[in-house]
């Protein structure tokens, strides 16, 4: 099934249905994988979009917007690192792992559905492990980079998301410090501010 591109407005801004689907979309991210400076980063958000953001169901909000950054960066260190996808595996699977910037737990996060995004979470990771053996690991974190570019929505850490942070500093000529802090940790700014950036 081919998904069209579909703006939607939910809690006060902008967002796009998934468009991964689209004929186009692969050639269209691996034009913008090669313009990448940071494709660690990107990677990061792509681990964060196919083992927590998507596997919960939910229409992107302020909240889902914080806890998938959150994870991301907590992804971001992994991504290097010799064995990182099975570090990843256990992050991604722990219900322990802090998801909101108010303390709250993965698990607390998601209430009900915990056990159920846990499940696919592990499914994937695992199936990305195995995948290692066989085609090495920087494969299947290029691929990760691919989720990251090809989402229609503008997390932390993609080009999106820099270009909406730009967009709202020229409107609203936040001081320099404003302006990095919301772009670097978005998940601390006031839902007002995230809301006017991801509206940008």
């Amino acid at each position: 099934m081919i998904i069209t591109e579909t703006t939607r407005i939910h809690h006060g801004f902008r967002t796009s249905v998934d468009a991964s689907h689209r004929p186009d979309a692969t050639a269209q991210a691996i034009a913008q994988f090669d313009r990448l400076t940071d494709r660690a980063t990107v990677a990061a958000v792509g681990v964060a979009l196919h083992h927590f953001t998507e596997p919960l169901g939910l229409e992107p909000d302020l909240l889902l917007h914080r806890a998938t950054t959150m994870l991301s960066k907590q992804a971001r260190p992994l991504i290097d690192r010799p064995d990182g996808l099975v570090e990843l595996r256990e992050l991604v699977i722990d219900p322990r792992r802090v998801a909101a910037p108010d303390g709250r737990t993965a698990a607390e996060f998601c209430g009900d559905a915990w056990e159920e995004v846990r499940a696919i979470a592990l499914d994937r990771a695992t199936s990305a492990c195995e995948g290692a053996e066989t085609f090495g690991q920087m494969a299947l974190l290029n691929l990760a980079v691919i989720r990251g570019v090809n989402s229609r929505h503008h997390w932390w850490g993609t080009v999106a998301w820099n270009q909406h942070v730009d967009a709202w500093a020229a409107s609203r000529q936040p001081s320099r410090r404003q302006h990095n802090d919301v772009r670097v940790d978005p998940e601390l700014a006031p839902d007002d501010v995230l809301l006017e950036v991801l509206n940008a």
